[in-house]
């Protein structure tokens, strides 16, 4: 069971997070433009994110319930995101960019890695930090190490393919940027508390 509650929170976390990181230019558009630069400023933050992140993961006792507590955080941390975007986005950039202009205009990384930083990378250090942690959980049960990592890595990695497919494919064209975001944040969030309960379920069982 344990292993199992390891699997779909390393699965949560990493769909969780590619379906925030690749609405979030889509999201900083109006404001930012959707060139090159702003792309780059979402993949660093994601990627700086997510290195502390498994450091931090590294270093914090692992168990289940932690794992879910993390997806938790991690679905309150992205929670404003959809709401405070563009009014945080307009204090750096008060004038709208014309969606005609979105692939021209690239003069707002400064600003963009601001709002990044303020709404979108502590999700991803928590979506990160849930790697680690799934993987000691692993460990924890006698799988050796090389496995463990290997399981979660899978795991993370499927997540994240369906979170590359979901928003181009089905999310982004049917409901819109904010829908998305908030989807991003519910299903970290939605899967830690289930597996919270779980987690205390089955540790009421076995006092009892």
């Amino acid at each position: 069971m344990k292993g199992s509650f390891a699997l779909l929170s390393a699965f949560a976390a990493g769909a969780g997070v590619m379906l925030a990181e690749l609405t979030a230019p889509r999201a900083l558009a109006p404001v930012f433009g959707a060139g090159y630069r702003i792309w780059v400023a979402v993949v660093a933050s994601t990627m700086a994110a997510m290195a502390l992140g498994y450091w931090l993961g590294e270093r914090a006792r692992p168990s289940p319930r932690r794992c879910a507590c993390t997806l938790v955080a991690m679905g309150l941390l992205a929670l404003p995101a959809p709401f405070l975007v563009k009014p945080l986005g307009h204090l750096f950039d008060p004038v709208p960019v014309p969606l005609e202009e979105w692939t021209h205009v690239d003069d707002g990384f400064g600003g963009a890695l601001v709002v990044l930083a303020l709404l979108f990378m502590p999700m991803a250090c928590c979506a990160a930090a849930v790697a680690p942690l799934a993987a000691k959980v692993l460990t924890g049960n006698g799988l050796p190490a090389g496995a463990a990592a290997g399981r979660v890595l899978a795991a993370g990695t499927l997540g994240s393919l369906l979170g590359t497919l979901a928003p181009h494919g089905f999310l982004l064209d049917t409901f819109g940027v904010r829908a998305t975001l908030l989807t991003a944040a519910g299903l970290p969030l939605v899967t830690g508390l289930v597996l919270l309960f779980a987690s205390n379920h089955s540790d009421a069982g076995r006092k009892a």
